[in-house]
């Protein structure tokens, strides 16, 4: 037994210290958007929105964008079935803004997710030479679409993803921010894409994707069923050759994240399930990973014996090394990272929550729409 917690350790501790090194080094290669210079001459540009039951959120978040500074850009907003006020306030919005153009989805088709059906709705609607993916909760700088369009016609890329400055309220919830972005950081290595065949990164903030390279793979008809569909459209891009790239959008981009912990752990129903490609299997994998990596080594501090506990205490060391670089880089409290065990229990809760409900309902509930889980997996890729 001795032997087996030993073995455990070591590997713990060999593991979580390449993980922080890949972090550490790979981060400060990458580049932010602020660095990036703008360009009086820049293609058209074509931002699609989506937009269900967020009347309360959309009407500022709207203004704001469309107070960018760019000189030939369209705003489509598509109203995906909202119940609320939000194809009022579109309306309202329409009437003082040429730039804002509106889509209503009354109804959803077949062998559509909501939120896919309506980017592809934007995206046939669009004008623009390159189209912008983001959400309606999304706060761009006045030259974030200027600088980032300028960048991508300059390194002559047909994907650019910038990964946003991360607002989230409450001190859990930071903390399983900073847990999760690590993750996202290792798992997707986007300091890579640039130049890596293999690596792909997408996030539903801000994808940007030239007009072309969209029609090419046949824009989102491919991820009509995905919950994953920021992701899966990078690597389809990534697949027909696309040349890709990611900045860091500190002070440009910012999204507001989940507004609490409970928020969160709902709010990830609809994907957490795809991220292991709807395979209970893998769900196994990734908890035993995550079990190894983050809750045995504070149990080993307690149940293990001298060695143990000292290759445990390094182990916890140099995963907190990562976390500190990443909350550093904001204004949080530096003890939040005192909640690092407790934001590990609730990933693993989230995680496990999210496939148990996907599979005693034989589907997933995504903004009041129930999606078959075997039409899910036959999709999935």
């Amino acid at each position: 037994m001795n032997m087996l917690l030993l073995l455990t350790s070591c590997t713990a501790l060999l593991v979580t210290t390449g993980f922080a090194v890949v972090v550490l080094r790979g981060m400060r290669r990458l580049r932010q958007l602020s660095d990036q210079p703008p360009a009086e001459s820049l293609p058209s540009l074509s931002v699609v929105v989506p937009a269900r039951n967020e009347a309360d959120e959309l009407e500022p978040a709207l203004r704001r964008l469309l107070e960018v500074e760019y000189p030939e850009i369209e705003i489509i907003a598509v109203n995906d079935r909202s119940t609320d006020a939000t194809a009022e306030v579109l309306e309202r919005l329409t009437m003082a803004s040429p730039r804002l153009r509106v889509f209503h989805v009354t109804q959803l088709p077949p062998g559509w997710l909501g939120k896919t059906h309506a980017l592809h709705i934007g995206a046939q609607q669009a004008r623009g030479a390159f189209l912008l993916f983001t959400d309606a909760d999304v706060r761009f700088h006045p030259l974030a679409l200027r600088r980032a369009v300028a960048y991508a016609a300059r390194h002559q890329l047909e994907h650019l993803v910038v990964m946003p400055e991360i607002t989230a309220r409450g001190p859990l919830l930071r903390a399983v921010m900073l847990q999760f972005l690590a993750a996202f950081l290792f798992m997707f290595r986007p300091w890579r894409v640039h130049y890596d065949p293999k690596r792909y990164v997408g996030v539903g903030a801000f994808n940007l994707v030239s007009r072309s390279a969209y029609r090419a793979i046949d824009g989102h008809k491919d991820l009509a069923m995905t919950p994953l569909d920021d992701l899966l459209l990078a690597k389809r891009l990534k697949q027909a050759g696309a040349r890709s790239d990611a900045l860091l959008g500190s002070g440009m981009v910012a999204l507001d994240w989940y507004a609490s912990t409970a928020a969160m752990v709902r709010g990830m129903e609809k994907n957490a399930f795809a991220a292991v490609d709807y395979r209970l299997g893998k769900l196994v994998a990734s908890t035993g990973a995550v079990v190894m990596l983050g809750v045995w080594p504070w149990l080993g501090l307690v149940v293990g014996s001298g060695s143990v506990r000292g290759l445990c205490a390094l182990t916890l060391l140099s995963g907190y090394v990562t976390l500190y670089d990443s909350i550093r880089r904001t204004d949080w409290p530096r003890w939040i990272l005192l909640l690092t065990p407790l934001a590990t229990l609730v990933g693993l809760y989230l995680s496990w929550r999210a496939a148990l409900l996907a599979l005693s309902r034989g589907a997933i509930e995504w903004r009041g729409t129930r999606y078959s889980l075997s039409e899910l997996r036959a999709r999935h890729f």
